[in-house]
């Protein structure tokens, strides 16, 4: 038998007690702590109460909490957690949990609600279909009793799911514990009546997996039961692994975090008509504006007034990864975010994805990794996130986690920047899931973009339930031109001597704009060498993170006088520079790019030159009608007129070509019914794959950073190791792995023998260079051991 823990009104005097996780923390103090984040959740995400259509959501999170793992105080698990020789065959402890439902009174709850507690405390480790294919049924289990010799000494099978509940029962810790929940729950304010026999009430021979998993049937997203079932299970494995994690503190926007919004009108006199419009406006609603018209301080504003009127975590969503360091930079620094007050964070890679997978097998992991897995968790919980627009729409395909990633979107806010930028397919899944995500969980949008076409924004003004945009007012169109367009016949190349006659003069700043990285590499390695290495900066997306990062800082060097860059600066770089050279691209890409001259309209009409004539694979990036058609328009004007710039939109881009209709079209209905088949408790393989074959992107890591990348993932430190990828679109990667430059190598990352999250890495062997990134130019990769 195991010794107590006697519970304390101050928590002390607890000497040896019934473990809850495998660091010698008790079972009480996990309880103890996921009821924490209850109340944090309560605070930060209130909605929940209103999205799971059940006006007892808290009451039956709170039970559902304080039962969910019981089953660990089966006497063979004590022993796994304790490292101590054991009986214990990997059967689910949470199934153990589960008869513990039984201890409530008659008129607690209702059947209806009983099931919910029952159906969420069985899945809130493994889904239902996983559960099935570990089950085993009497006839099973007898004859492995019949064959194993030491079974027989034992006197029954460990797996024996009655006898498991028997000796739970029969534990010294499990009345202690018992009063345990009864004590939270008087000073929680959900007081319950519970049985004082628990061997009438929870020894049954019915098994949880077929009461339970067996019979459900999933109900349609239309019904109430759905989202209650939704919300209570990914309710529920927040607060399991924020509880595990020892998050004691789920942060919200606050007032304060807007005051630099009184900063920009002290700064500007006051805030643009369109600003204020949307600092008060209440829902949707879409803000069409010239770039650097301040449309971050629009968000803000509107972001602030829905927060005043409603909690919920925030989302700025942005069409490129590479953007969004410079917008955390950015928006950390105004609204006053620190590690000790985390307000805003970002999404790294698989980041989510590796303490998800950590927190749901904490039993196996010892326990310095343990906190340091969970000091990274807790840094990513902040209240406003700077993400891609895949990092949600993955939800929608049910990739594992989309159960606590809907829990989170409950009443979110969600502000989308440059929404036009995306492909037909992207824009179809995004109007697809705002749709979803309007209806099912109260979220509130904002779409903002200095150049869409009529026929998207109609699109968006449906899905909105927006009549109309908001737009900068005419006094603001008809300021004096920024920019004066120049085209330049011929190639980058035909030009050189013209840009380095720019950098002769030491007051201008000079942007020079390339459609792939390898052309603005070759570009930059020609204009640096005729300045000094700290008057030039190059940036594109295959630097790793940490190096982006410096360059990103470089750029605002007073001292910085050129700029070469790819697409990567036409989005949330907040840059003013004097004078740009770019190739052809559309329409709205160009004017992305001119956004970054002459950005606070403080000087006078800046040249913008553009070619004629782009590098030899730019139709792989840019469609050639799309780019014939905007240098045409081009060419019959001089100054970009603000106030034009939609009918000059809508003359490039009157509709989309029927291939892009087409893929549209095709895209709205499979993710539709990707949706329509997403299920409480259930695992999604085969939307999950669809998912993930719409990438047309890869994370590769240079040969010669591979070294640094293992030793940061044995170390647990995920961040640090993901900045160390470069990104490559699909026809680079394949590219490279047709020229056998690209290696597979395998690192464990929890134990030796666990193969099934082992982590296989693509490797580059590419040269790297922390001033001009990954090339193409082969560096071989030493190590006997890589695999193929």
């Amino acid at each position: 038998m195991m010794t107590t823990l006697t519970l304390t009104s101050s928590g002390s005097d607890q000497t040896q007690f019934p473990w809850g996780k495998s660091d010698g923390s008790s079972l009480t103090e996990h309880i103890r702590s996921c009821l924490v984040v209850l109340n944090e959740l309560k605070a930060c995400i209130p909605s929940l109460n209103q999205t799971s259509r059940i006006e007892i959501f808290w009451k039956l999170l709170f039970w559902a909490i304080c039962i969910h793992d019981l089953g660990k105080l089966h006497p063979e698990f004590q022993k796994v957690l304790k490292k101590i020789k054991n009986l214990w065959i990997g059967q689910r402890h949470e199934l153990y949990s589960v008869p513990f439902t039984k201890l409530f009174n008659p008129g607690t709850f209702t059947e209806d609600e009983l099931i919910l507690i029952q159906q969420a405390v069985l899945a809130h480790h493994k889904d239902f279909q996983t559960l099935g294919e570990k089950f085993k049924d009497e006839r099973w289990l007898e004859m492995e009793f019949d064959e194993e010799r030491k079974y027989q000494e034992l006197g029954y099978h460990p797996e024996n799911f009655l006898m498991g509940v028997e000796r739970i029962i029969a534990d010294d810790g499990f009345q202690q514990l018992l009063k345990d929940i009864e004590a939270f729950s008087k000073s929680h304010g959900f007081a319950a009546s519970l049985s004082t026999d628990p061997v009438k009430h929870c020894l049954s021979d019915n098994h949880p997996f077929q009461t339970i998993a067996k019979s459900y049937r999933k109900a349609s997203p239309d019904t109430d039961i759905y989202w209650q079932q939704m919300m209570l299970w990914g309710a529920l494995k927040l607060c399991d692994h924020y509880g595990s994690a020892g998050v004691q503190k789920l942060h919200n926007l606050k007032d304060s975090n807007f005051k630099f919004l009184d900063q920009v009108k002290e700064t500007y006199g006051a805030l643009y008509h369109h600003q204020n419009s949307c600092g008060t406006t209440d829902g949707n609603l879409i803000l069409v504006a010239p770039t650097g018209s301040g449309k971050t301080e629009a968000a803000m504003a509107w972001l602030k007034n829905q927060i005043q009127r409603g909690q919920g975590r925030a989302y700025y969503i942005l069409p490129y990864t590479a953007s969004i360091n410079a917008m955390h930079t950015r928006l950390t620094e105004q609204m006053a975010s620190s590690e000790e007050n985390p307000i805003v964070g970002v999404q790294h890679g698989k980041l989510t994805d590796y303490l998800y997978n950590f927190l749901e097998i904490e039993n196996q992991i010892e326990p310095l990794q343990l906190e340091a897995i969970a000091d990274q968790y807790r840094k990513i919980i902040t209240p406003l996130k700077i993400i891609t627009p895949f990092q949600i729409l993955k939800f929608g395909y049910g990739v594992k986690g989309f159960e606590t990633g809907l829990a989170h979107l409950s009443g979110a806010k969600l502000i989308f920047d440059e929404i036009h930028a995306y492909d037909a397919r992207t824009f179809a899944q995004i109007n697809i899931f705002l749709q979803y995500l309007i209806r099912h969980l109260g979220c509130k949008v904002m779409i903002m973009t200095a150049t869409m076409p009529g026929f998207m924004l109609d699109i968006l003004k449906k899905t909105l339930g927006v009549k109309c945009e908001i737009r900068a007012d005419k006094e603001f169109l008809e300021r004096k031109p920024r920019h004066e367009v120049i085209l330049l016949e011929g190639f980058i190349w035909d030009h050189l001597e013209k840009i380095g006659q720019e950098l002769n003069d030491p007051r201008k700043k000079v942007l020079v704009v390339c459609n792939t990285v390898v052309q603005a590499q070759k570009v930059y390695e020609e204009l640096s060498s005729l300045l000094t290495a700290d008057q030039s900066v190059l940036l594109h997306s295959r630097f790793i993170g940490r190096d982006r990062q410096a360059k990103e800082k470089e750029i605002f060097n007073d001292k910085t006088r050129l700029l070469v860059g790819t697409q990567a600066i036409e989005v949330s770089l907040d840059i003013d520079f004097d004078v740009m050279y770019t190739e052809p691209a559309p329409i709205d890409r160009l004017l992305q790019r001119f956004g970054r001259i002459n950005r606070r309209y403080k000087k006078p009409s800046c040249p913008v030159h553009v070619f004629s004539q782009g590098g030899e694979n730019d139709h792989w990036i840019y469609p050639d009608k799309l780019v014939d058609t905007t240098l045409v328009c081009l060419k019959q004007i001089r100054h970009i007129n603000e106030k034009k710039i939609q009918k000059l939109m809508d003359k490039v881009y009157d509709c989309w070509p029927e291939k892009e209709q087409k893929e549209f079209d095709e895209t709205s209905t499979m993710f539709q019914f990707a949706l329509n088949k997403l299920a409480p408790f259930s695992k999604h393989r085969e939307t999950e794959e669809k998912f993930y074959e719409q990438f047309t992107g890869v994370q590769v890591l240079p040969a010669s950073l591979f070294q640094e990348y293992q030793s940061l993932l044995q170390k647990r430190d995920f961040i640090k190791a993901d900045r160390l990828l470069v990104g490559l679109q699909l026809s680079g990667f394949m590219q490279l792995y047709s020229s056998d430059q690209i290696l597979y190598r395998r690192i464990p990352l929890f134990n030796k023998n666990d193969k099934e999250e082992n982590h296989w890495i693509p490797i580059a062997q590419c040269k790297y260079d922390d001033d001009i990134g990954m090339t193409n130019e082969f560096e071989p990769f030493s190590d006997d051991n890589f695999l193929i």
